[in-house]
């Protein structure tokens, strides 16, 4: 079992305006670099084989920020596919749009038990099955590319972590700026799991 370590960027300014970020590409603020400092000491004694991040700023300026004590030659891959969901009519509009137009959808998103809290979408957005489709896709091409990977270090979204939580768990959670999520993924399954068995 290979153990993923998945870290929700640092803030950024519309995280404090609480504008719907998305797949627009918005940069760190100096709250969310100090936050990905302050991870840096949290994780400087792990050890990871491979890094992987979202090619949107705020998730890999966090990755460099946070992982500045290891090891400068540890294979580092940025892909589209590690993004935040796509929200798109909501895409940068307040979180009050979000909850004022699609409070329906909202609903059944955060509800794990909801027949369809997988399948539904904002506007020209994704649904949550499009989201974790293309993270596990991003997982078995990262690993098939670098095979010897034993921990590896995830630099995404909040809403992605959201999903991916809640495919594994049955439970809906938020995670907070810099907050992580422990997952082992099977390269034999090609599945993922809270818990490091087969």
């Amino acid at each position: 079992m290979i153990k993923l370590q998945l870290f929700r960027h640092g803030e950024t300014d519309w995280n404090k305006l609480e504008l719907i970020q998305g797949r627009s590409d918005i940069p760190l603020n100096m709250t969310g670099v100090a936050q990905a400092f302050e991870l840096s000491r949290v994780l400087e004694d792990e050890k990871f084989d491979l890094i992987l991040s979202s090619d949107l700023a705020r998730a890999n300026q966090t990755a460099k920020y946070a992982l500045i004590k290891h090891d400068p030659n540890i294979p580092m891959i940025l892909s589209e596919n590690l993004r935040e969901t796509n929200f798109g009519d909501a895409e940068g509009k307040p979180k009050d749009y979000l909850i004022e137009h699609y409070s329906n959808i909202l609903e059944q998103w955060d509800n794990p038990h909801h027949e369809d809290t997988f399948d539904v979408a904002i506007k020209d957005g994704e649904t949550p099955r499009q989201v974790i489709n293309r993270f596990l896709h991003c997982i078995e091409d990262s690993i098939n590319q670098y095979p010897n990977s034993r921990s590896v270090a995830v630099f995404t979204h909040l809403n992605l972590m959201c999903c991916i939580n809640k495919y594994v768990s049955k439970e809906f959670k938020l995670f907070k700026n810099g907050e992580s999520l422990t997952l082992y993924y099977s390269p034999e399954t090609g599945k993922i799991s809270k818990n490091n068995t087969k």
